[in-house]
């Protein structure tokens, strides 16, 4: 099933339904406790999965032995480094929406600790470049981060992703 944002009285805040069931604040506690915006989280999880909280992606597999699971894509190879910052006990973990979410707010806080509250650091949230370099990862992050501008601006106006 879809995660779906359903726009409540502000339009910001949201209620995140997950197979039928509302689990409100999951997004507002995931961007408070990082310092981001909700609906910043929500536009990346819509070009990372169209809100799919069943997501998995393994279409890079092949290249790098890991795959992408839920709304926001969390990277498995990840996983360690969030069970020491979040307690993450594996893979499976991310199948939670609320935790994948808080997964997804934690990676992009290190993305912008590491190039400040920018394009470039939504851009690296995706294009970490292990395998790109120079004008080639500039490129992708830039690709990405107007995609994740897009999906804002569609949140933004109408509630959904595009």
């Amino acid at each position: 099933m879809r995660l779906r944002l359903v726009p409540l009285l502000t339009g910001l805040s949201a209620c995140l339904l997950a197979n039928g069931n509302c689990v409100a604040g999951c997004w507002e506690a995931a961007a408070a406790a990082y310092g981001h915006s909700p609906l910043e989280l929500a536009a990346i999880a819509c070009v990372e999965s169209s809100l799919n909280a069943h997501a998995l992606n393994r279409s890079h597999q092949s290249r790098t032995n890991s795959v992408g699971i839920g709304a926001m894509q969390i990277d498995s190879r990840n996983v360690p480094g969030l069970a020491r910052a979040l307690g993450i006990g594996g893979s499976s973990d991310l199948w939670d929406a609320c935790t994948n979410i808080k997964a997804g707010a934690h990676i992009l806080a290190e993305k912008k600790a590491r190039y400040g509250n920018t394009w470039d650091a939504v851009g690296a949230y995706n294009a970490s470049c292990t395998q790109l370099k120079g004008e080639a990862c500039k490129q992708a992050r830039s690709r990405y981060a107007w995609k994740v501008y897009r999906a804002r601006t569609n949140l933004e106006r109408t509630g959904r992703c595009g």
